[in-house]
């Protein structure tokens, strides 16, 4: 398959990610399978640990196991697409831990396509305010 030792620097390339985004009591393997035409073209094998992220295709025990096809993983690897709503649409598939599994699809760079309308409309807001040089106005429901 092509790309496949660049998809595994790809996902190395998230160890900086993982720092911030992986929550301290998180430890463990997922494995993931990336196809093209129905069938496995790659297992990568990514573990996660308190202070280590390692990407190996060294066969391994896992805790999760997440399947998606090889063009949507280089999508979510660009930011072009959200896993949440993969999973949603049944183009990604998840099985075994849900806590490792969350930990790992947080890696992802945010999809901008896939963000809420109301955090976009607001971020807008707030930076039509600050361009006309006033600040934020702030709408609380307290009270009501």
């Amino acid at each position: 398959m092509k790309g496949q030792p660049d998809r595994a620097r790809r996902l190395e390339s998230l160890r900086d990610a993982a720092r911030t985004r992986i929550p301290l009591r998180i430890n463990g393997t997922v494995r993931l399978e990336l196809f093209d035409d129905d069938h496995v073209a790659q297992r990568l094998y990514v573990t996660m640990q308190p202070g280590n992220f390692a990407v190996t295709t060294v066969e391994q025990s896992s805790a999760a196991t997440i399947s998606l096809p090889a063009q949507l993983f280089d999508r979510l690897m660009n930011g072009e697409s959200s896993a949440m709503s993969a999973m949603v649409r049944n183009e990604l598939k998840f099985s075994g831990d849900p806590q490792i599994g969350r930990a790992f699809v947080r890696l992802f760079p945010s999809s901008n396509k896939d963000e809420d309308p109301r955090i976009r409309a607001r971020d807008s807001r707030q930076n039509m305010d600050a361009r006309r040089g006033g600040a934020a106005v702030e709408v609380s429901d307290r009270g009501r």
